[in-house]
């Protein structure tokens, strides 16, 4: 016949069970780690819109926006270079007032680096500033529109069977 453990015993069960649950969570908190690399300071990538084409995969638009320079400066250009699956994609430049770079359009799903360089009015060029992510979509589906209810039969009460 089977004999349930004593008291003493759940409580070490108990012990070691939540022992095993704080170790757990230490360890998704540090795969989370590992799998969210950190912003650099003053950067911001923004999702603005996914476009669908029939037969072909989906594309979505980025704006990014670097961190505003330290007045004063003599910064006359910025630059961000996009490379999409290790390709050159497209080389963007803005005033230095202007510090977004906007309607950055690459196929979901697609690894994406991003290269920043700010060049001075003596034609001097900082150390480049590189961030890379995968072009994830993340904007949900609109809401539904609404529910249309319409009769479709009468059925007599008793027969009906619900």
């Amino acid at each position: 016949m089977w004999r349930w453990p004593g008291s003493a015993a759940r409580d070490e069960q108990a012990r070691q069970l939540r022992l095993v649950n704080a170790q757990l969570a230490l360890v998704r908190r540090l795969l989370l780690q590992l799998v969210r690399p950190l912003r650099p300071y003053g950067l911001q990538v923004t999702l603005l819109q996914e476009t669908h084409t029939m037969g072909a995969e989906d594309t979505l638009v980025f704006s990014v926006a670097a961190a505003p320079l330290n007045k004063p400066h003599d910064v006359v250009q910025r630059h961000c270079n996009v490379r999409v699956n290790g390709a050159e994609h497209v080389h963007l430049t803005t005033d230095p007032d202007a510090n977004k770079f906007a309607d950055i359009s690459v196929p979901e799903g697609a690894s994406v680096n991003l290269v920043f360089i700010d060049v001075d009015d003596a034609n001097n060029e900082s150390a480049p500033l590189s961030y890379d992510f995968i072009a994830a979509d993340r904007i949900p589906p609109e809401q539904p529109a609404g529910v249309a209810i319409a009769p479709v039969a009468e059925v007599p009460g008793d027969e009906y069977t619900g």
